[in-house]
């Protein structure tokens, strides 16, 4: 069912519903370690290399660098890459759920997608996040329609392609697409020709990876691994959580528009296929990285467009029980956003200087060194980033410092008392500071090793 108002008004209120995600451009000021990461990646990628600093970070999926390099004279301005995902894939959302569904759920999911805190913040950030939930969720779509028309299914797989491109969990969509068909009955699909020629497209799209993994692995599932030694196994323990720190952090991660998902799991609901394609997927997702060792929520942020899709349902299917209250529903709803929006600005506020005290350093190092020149530092991408010069991590001992830096002549070390992997001797080294930025526990001090 369609309402007549929307129609007539609906590039308006798609406007509307993104006005969130442009109301924060240019909060952010600073650059965290990932996005340091894409942006070497990217400027790299335009002499012909894929690496960064040290011969380090190949293990990257190609696609957000290989885009952000095609935009690299923007500068600045590449900030609105992921926004533009964003805004996106809240409009690719509205018109495939009111064709799958209806047009109210589609309104209200495009609404919670679009006010989502997580979903807000990393739209400001030069990260993965927002490109992601694009492929992947157009990915779900396409599922969706693929199994009911053959020849949608080259597109999805074209997708499933792009989407591991962006983030190797997109791997996740090949037990989605597997369980849902054999759910529907829908097994005979795997012996189309539609199919095989979908196969081959996937396999096409993924030719960046297998590059890269011969060209600086010996095979592409090294790239994994790599992925895996850093960080995702024995991670630090402030990324260490339970098995059920997702739902137990639901709220934290989601807004409050997720306690509206247990109405979800009514029998009526999951009489639509879209429905139970929706609930294969939530269920997989969760219990994917719940076993996994390191726990944030940027990890489930990526995916949340399935729950938000999932959440604006179970609360369109309650409101005929609000039939003689319709003005208790509109609040309802009203309550839901203005308190995601009020959790998106804390968000935006406590996050604005991360990561800006380490770029001044890198910054200030910049007119002392050369890209010939080493320093030693924790935060390796943003030094070498923004400052040009090679970048060392700190060794295990002060006496390994001290013949690290008589080997590569280092003048320069970066203490970043943000970062993990201060080592115990760094008050022992005999050092001047000679410029600090930011205060507390931070703050970021360049000291200068005597000659």
């Amino acid at each position: 069912m369609q309402n007549p108002e929307i129609m007539r008004n609906e590039k308006i209120f798609l406007i509307l519903i993104c006005l969130p995600l442009v109301m924060f451009i240019g909060t952010n000021q600073g650059y965290f370690w990932d996005e340091a990461v894409f942006l070497g990646l990217s400027k790299n990628i335009q002499h012909g290399n894929y690496y960064i600093n040290l011969y380090q970070e190949s293990y990257r999926p190609p696609l957000f660098p290989m885009i952000l390099s095609m935009f690299y004279l923007l500068g600045d301005f590449l900030k609105i890459i992921p926004i533009i995902f964003a805004i996106s894939m809240i409009i690719i959302t509205y018109y495939f759920v009111k064709k799958i569904i209806n047009q109210k759920v589609a309104l209200l999911s495009a609404t919670f997608i679009a006010t989502a805190p997580w979903i807000i913040y990393y739209s400001q950030r030069i990260l993965t996040e927002t490109l992601f939930m694009l492929l992947f969720t157009a990915s779900i779509f396409l599922i969706c329609l693929g199994t009911e028309k053959k020849k949608f299914l080259p597109l999805t797989f074209a997708l499933f392609g792009l989407a591991f491109l962006t983030r190797y969990q997109a791997i996740l969509l090949i037990p989605i697409f597997f369980f849902y068909i054999l759910i529907i009955k829908k097994t005979s699909i795997l012996k189309t020709k539609e199919f095989f020629i979908s196969l081959v497209i996937f396999l096409i799209i993924l030719v960046p990876w297998f590059y890269i993994g011969f060209t600086y692995y010996t095979n592409p599932y090294e790239l994994y691994i790599d992925q895996l030694n850093n960080g995702l196994i024995n991670p630090p323990e402030a990324f260490q959580g339970p098995f059920y720190f997702y739902i137990i952090n639901s709220i934290g991660i989601f807004g409050v528009s997720i306690i509206l998902l247990p109405l979800f799991l009514r029998k009526k609901v999951l009489k639509n296929k879209f429905n139970i394609l929706l609930l294969i997927s939530m269920i997989i997702i969760i219990l994917f990285f719940s076993t996994m060792e390191r726990k944030e929520y940027r990890y489930i942020v990526s995916f949340s467009g399935v729950f938000y899709i999932a959440a604006a349902y179970s609360l369109i299917s309650i409101e005929k029980n609000f039939k003689d209250r319709k003005v208790l529903f509109y609040l309802v709803v009203a309550l839901i956003l203005a308190t995601n929006l009020l959790m998106a600005s804390q968000v935006m506020l406590y996050g604005k200087y991360s990561g800006q005290n380490v770029m001044d350093a890198s910054l200030f190092l910049q007119q002392r060194v050369t890209e010939n020149d080493f320093i030693i530092g924790q935060n390796y991408p943003v030094i070498n980033y923004f400052s040009n010069a090679n970048v060392l991590d700190y060794p295990k001992t002060e006496e390994e410092f001290t013949a690290l830096a008589k080997k590569y002549n280092v003048k320069y070390f970066v203490v970043d008392y943000g970062e993990f992997g201060l080592p115990d001797y760094i008050n022992e080294i005999n050092s001047e500071e000679i410029a600090e930025f930011g205060e507390d526990e931070y703050k970021v001090i360049v000291n200068e090793i005597p000659s």
